[in-house]
């Protein structure tokens, strides 16, 4: 490998062309091949896509059998196809591979068994060859640097031809009433025209990202050997997880060309597959160019939640909406879902093929399109024998399983040489006596956080099992009433959280807790006598109660943690506490109809077990605070102990914090509001408060009595789970991650919620003797599943970015969030009552959007901002 700009003398003689003009020159080359690439294939595409897609619908079993063979031809054809290329180069193999599709084409104008299968045959070898040289020309047009976008910019051009084909293939149709044999045809024709795009491409040159140019491997290698470095990739550890994701690529294919195109018709299969094209060809554009920024891990997270929500939807609306008027507005969006995921896997899987085998590009190639193609070819097959639901259940587990194998997959781009470690990497120096006893004091410290975050976690957990079905209670119970107490609650909350922190530094966070705790107990015992001035007045106090309670939670679990733990340790409290959903909801449920309590003995019962944590607050410990895990590493041990004396020393100037006065407490929280990263988290702040109203108060209401406590039980399983894994998962692959799975997941919730309470979910007339009412129901259980999971990944997503931006302002941090949240939460009982289903699923899904795309950038201040502290 030599450097392009490399000089001929000492370091004075200078290269006729400038390093930066011939890079920049090469660059422009290469983005010219990949434009020229994906133009072709598009041309190509817009031609054999819809062949393919109209196979299952005007050839049925023939056209589905003779696209298993052409997939299981492509797919032994990919072992020698490298070889091929290799020997042909790029440009020829790619030309040749064109002629193979025009064959297929032709041999659709007049459908003879014998011929459509020959074509076929020859159709998979070609298409062997075909893709492999693309995969390779893109490799060695791009860089480490360029691949994501490259690679994004190939198939933006490419998957246009969903839209071309499929838009001109219902036009030649409908509009023009063309018969088969004219309209294959012209897809001939159409076909042939890509080889003009072909023949004008230039030859690539792989470079990396310092402008050297990287030379191929050994091209002499024989057919035998050819076969066996491809064959040999599979004994890789990189291309034995990608196996799995590989599978799901090509029987997705199978889904979106075969299973769900049969489903919509001829007279509309056009349409709806020119939106899967639209949203696949600018999703892999934004795909492309935001992997380069982001990572490829959180993009194959979206199109994984992308995909499943796509197939969901469509085994939903054919099982349970019977007319077709119905079904087909809701088919746009399935496409759109679909093609989405079709467009993050593929570029992030051809982007984490090119940086992980630079050189060996057409062996990484022909393996991918090996097992690919053999999975589309087996889906191909089973595929008419399948139910829908059997489809959709394959298709959706598999591409969740491709999801966490791709992550460590992912982790192999990123391995480095053990020479690139520096020496204090390998060497541990020895300890003395007093900094073992510093480090075994700072690891039982760190152990005694994590009991009492689990303390925590379990008081607040039984608190809430008496309060939570109280909460939900209201509205059901109470109707208008309840939402304006909770309204008045929510509203006193959000004032009280400008105070609380006062209150929290003066008394402590135990005695705090166990005020709180009060409160709560005394909002429950006002539901056994309603009358509405207790109710109001305990309203009042519990929201002033609740913000101290609040604030000293998020105060310790911030004092409790470390910058590497407050994930696992945000999971591991909001697990515990969200039990009470279950606990509260299944307990009730009991009460209420198996002993057929009375609402006076239910909530006796409920004041008495809000009593219980009390005991459970007077065990914590006072917390000792570690800024981070690396302050016990034994070379910053000195360093750290210094920065301790000197912490000591500013607070003996500045004073305690305890003595601060209310004003400078007020103040210390109002001056958060000025702060950036607090700025760019107000939307999920208010969309954390305005989604307690649904979770809490308008979808119970549609439920009613009888359902709602076990409905609502599996909204708290769901989240207590998914809160201990998510919190974990967050400290690994980080939080931005997660808030996109848990935005779409709230999506799909609502979404399902909506149509099954307007009524827009049928069940299926004849021998189905499940109920509407059933149906309903169910639905509520899955969206209340997806509520759940989606609650757990915003909260401990948020709590953790606090404590990470304020470790050592953790009670004006936690009572800037509580008073955003339950001003929101507040505004929205207000509106409730008043508005639509439809209306609140708007709000929310519209605010949990835009929170996820702030909670992004935020996300990036924890490297950035130095602690503010309480001085002004």
């Amino acid at each position: 490998m030599k450097p392009i700009n490399e000089g001929r003398g000492d370091g004075e003689a200078q290269p006729l062309i400038n390093n930066d003009y011939r890079y920049s020159s090469l660059r422009n080359r290469s983005r010219y091949n990949i434009i020229v690439l994906g133009i072709s294939f598009c041309v190509l595409f817009s031609a054999f896509s819809p062949t393919q897609n109209l196979q299952t619908t005007i050839n049925k079993n023939i056209g589905s059998d003779s696209l298993a063979v052409l997939y299981a031809f492509l797919s032994v054809t990919n072992f020698i196809s490298p070889f091929v290329i290799l020997n042909l180069g790029e440009r020829l193999s790619l030309i040749v591979g064109t002629l193979t599709y025009s064959a297929y084409i032709a041999a659709n104008i007049k459908v003879l068994v014998p011929t459509l299968y020959a074509s076929s045959v020859l159709l998979g070898i070609g298409g062997a060859v075909l893709w492999t040289a693309q995969g390779s020309f893109v490799i060695r047009c791009s860089t480490e640097s360029t691949i994501g976008a490259n690679t994004g910019l190939f198939f933006a051009l490419f998957q246009v031809n969903q839209i071309i084909g499929n838009l001109g293939a219902a036009a030649l149709i409908d509009k023009a009433g063309l018969g088969n044999e004219v309209l294959f045809l012209i897809f001939l024709g159409v076909s042939l025209s890509s080889l003009i795009g072909f023949s004008a491409l230039g030859k690539p040159i792989k470079m990396n990202d310092k402008g050297q140019i990287i030379e191929k491997e050994n091209q002499t290698m024989s057919i035998k050997d050819r076969l066996l470095s491809t064959v040999v990739l599979f004994k890789d550890r990189p291309i034995q997880l990608l196996i799995v994701p590989l599978l799901y690529s090509g029987i997705s294919q199978s889904f979106f060309f075969g299973i769900f195109p049969n489903l919509l018709g001829k007279e509309w299969l056009g349409y709806v597959l020119a939106v899967f094209g639209f949203c696949d060809a600018a999703g892999s554009m934004v795909m492309g160019k935001l992997s380069d920024i982001f990572g490829r891990k959180i993009l194959v997270v979206l199109s994984t939640l992308f995909c499943v929500s796509g197939t969901v939807l469509c085994y939903l609306l054919n099982r349970l909406v019977v007319k077709s008027q119905q079904q087909m507005p809701y088919y746009f969006i399935v496409a759109a879902l679909l093609g989405l995921a079709d467009a993050g896997f593929n570029t992030q899987l051809y982007a984490l093929i090119g940086v992980i085998y630079p050189k060996k590009g057409e062996a990484a190639a022909g393996v991918f399109k090996f097992v690919q193609s053999t999975a589309t070819a087996a889906a191909f097959v089973y595929g008419p024998y399948a139910s829908l639901f059997d489809n959709a259940v394959i298709v959706s587990s598999l591409v969740v399983l491709s999801s966490v194998l791709f992550m460590f997959a992912d982790n192999f781009s990123k391995r480095v040489s053990i020479d690139e470690l520096t020496d204090r990497e390998l060497q541990t120096p020895l300890l003395n006596d007093q900094q073992v006893e510093n480090v075994t004091s700072k690891l039982k410290t760190l152990q005694n956080n994590k009991i009492n975050i689990i303390i925590l976690g379990l008081c607040f957990c039984i608190l809430f099992s008496a309060f939570s079905p109280t909460q939900i209670l209201q509205t059901t119970i109470n109707q208008n009433l309840g939402y304006y107490t909770l309204a008045v609650l929510y509203s006193s909350l959000s004032i009280s959280n400008f105070i609380s922190p006062f209150i929290v530094s003066k008394l402590g966070e135990k005695p705090s807790l166990i005020i709180g705790t009060l409160s709560y107990a005394l909002y429950i015992g006002s539901n056994i006598y309603v009358t509405q001035p207790s109710l109001y007045i305990s309203s009042i106090l519990v929201g002033f109660g609740g913000a101290i309670l609040w604030n000293a939670q998020g105060s310790l679990v911030i004092k409790y943690s470390t910058e590497e733990t407050i994930g696992a340790n945000t999971g591991l409290f909001f697990s515990l506490f969200q039990t009470d959903q279950i606990i509260g909801n299944l307990g009730s449920a009991t009460l209420i109809n198996k002993a057929r309590f009375s609402n006076k003995i239910l909530f006796i019962i409920f004041m008495g077990i809000s009593l219980i944590p009390i005991i459970g607050f007077l065990f914590l410990n006072n917390p000792n605070k570690i800024k981070t895990i690396k302050s016990i590493n034994i070379q910053d041990e000195e360093e750290t102990r210094g920065n301790e004396e000197e912490n000591e020393k500013k607070k003996d100037i500045d004073g305690d914090d305890d003595n601060l006065s209310i004003k400078n407490i007020i103040k210390s929280t109002i001056i958060l509001f000025k702060d950036k990263p607090i700025q760019l988290l107000i939307p999920s702040l208010l969309y954390s408060g305005i989604s307690q109203t649904f979770f809490f108060g308008v979808f119970p209401s549609l439920i009613g009595v009888e359902w709602v406590g076990y409905v609502m039980s599996v909204f708290g399983l769901f989240d207590a789970l998914s809160s201990l894994v998510l919190g974990k998962l967050s400290d690994k692959f980080g939080r931005k991650v997660l808030i996109l799975i848990s935005t779409i997941s709230c999506i799909f919730g609502t979404v399902l919620i909506c149509l099954a309470g307007q009524s827009k979910v049928i069940p299926i007339t004849g021998n189905n003797s499940i109920s509407n009412d059933e149906y309903k129901i169910l639905c509520y259980f899955i969206g209340s599943a997806s509520l759940g999971f989606s609650d757990a990944g915003f909260n401990t997503q948020l709590y953790s970015l606090l404590g990470a931006l304020y470790p050592t302002n953790g009670e004006a941090a936690v009572g800037v969030f509580k008073f955003v949240q339950s001003t929101a939460t507040a505004i929205a009982f207000i509106y409730g009552p008043y508005t639509s289903l439809f209306e609140n699923v708007v709000v929310l899904d519209s605010l949990i959007v835009i929170s996820c795309v702030f909670f992004v950038f935020a996300d990036k201040f924890p490297k950035k901002v130095p602690n503010i502290g309480t001085t002004f």
